[in-house]
């Protein structure tokens, strides 16, 4: 059944003049029908998509992800997106082999050094903007561009943050269970820096007031984060940037940020007033 054999049907009933009332209810009988036909073959072409999530992830990045993407199937008209839980180890295998449709978020120009990806598309419209920082001392003079070459110095660091493995040295981290645990470490003494994240320009960690003047910010990398689907679902793409466009057109993606930390205590709720 097509939509232009139903609105023909409309346009007949609406324009043709039937002397007897009989036929004219047959024909509505009949379009009504068929256009409810019509709207569930619709529904069916609803495309089902699984993108996977990292079950080990922080706790406040999982709350982020699962909000932006419950707005995402809201506005979604030709596709429905259901995220599963899986390791973070085995999430890339099973991206990579096809068996999953694709992930919720990764590094922009990840696929450049990785050619096993070579089956899957990364959206160009990124979801969030992550910036990796940590609070030092402010007295501490040590220079932390390369901040690997420091072997004796030790970062808190939330253990959901699997990105943290590839980018600082196992002998500098130290696995907690939130970032909350990591700034106690430091302000302690027991660490020498407490890793956070800023999800665009958001901090998921604030230092109580009486210790701003105490410590400083130290931003250590920062990368764009795009959603990865399989080849097979390109005919999506544009929708789902579009969406993705909209939401950040509208600050959405930053509301959703605040909300969602306000209701772990990583941020105080937002007000009425707040435009973001």
């Amino acid at each position: 059944m097509t939509r232009a054999f139903v609105m023909t049907l409309q346009l007949i009933i609406s324009e043709y003049c039937f002397n007897g009332k009989a036929v004219k209810k047959f024909l509505l009988i009949i379009y009504f029908s068929l256009s409810f036909t019509f709207l569930l073959t619709e529904d069916k072409k609803i495309k089902k998509i699984t993108l996977i999530f990292g079950s080990s992830e922080s706790k406040s990045l999982k709350r982020i992800i699962n909000a932006i993407y419950f707005e995402i199937n809201k506005r979604a008209v030709k596709f429905e997106i259901k995220l599963k839980y899986f390791s973070f180890a085995r999430s890339y295998h099973e991206v990579v082999s096809g068996n999953i449709d694709g992930e919720v978020g990764r590094v922009q120009g990840i696929k450049k050094n990785n050619p096993e990806m070579k089956t899957l598309i990364q959206l160009k419209e990124s979801l969030l903007e992550i910036n990796i920082c940590f609070y030092v001392k402010k007295n501490d003079k040590r220079e932390y561009a390369d901040l690997n070459k420091h072997k004796e110095i030790k970062i808190a660091y939330d253990s959901g943050y699997f990105i943290v493995h590839k980018l600082i040295s196992k002998e500098l981290r130290v696995a907690v269970d939130s970032d909350a645990h990591a700034l106690e470490m430091l302000l302690l003494g027991r660490v020498d820096g407490a890793l956070f994240l800023e999800f665009n320009g958001i901090s998921t960690l604030n230092l109580p007031n009486d210790k701003i003047k105490d410590y400083k910010k130290i931003s250590f990398y920062k990368a764009k984060v795009s959603p990865i689907l399989n080849k097979k679902h390109h005919e999506h793409i544009s929708e789902f940037e579009g969406i993705i466009k909209a939401m950040k057109k509208e600050k959405l993606i930053n509301r959703l940020i605040k909300n969602n930390m306000a209701e772990i205590k990583l941020l105080p709720k937002p007000t009425n007033k707040s435009k973001d």
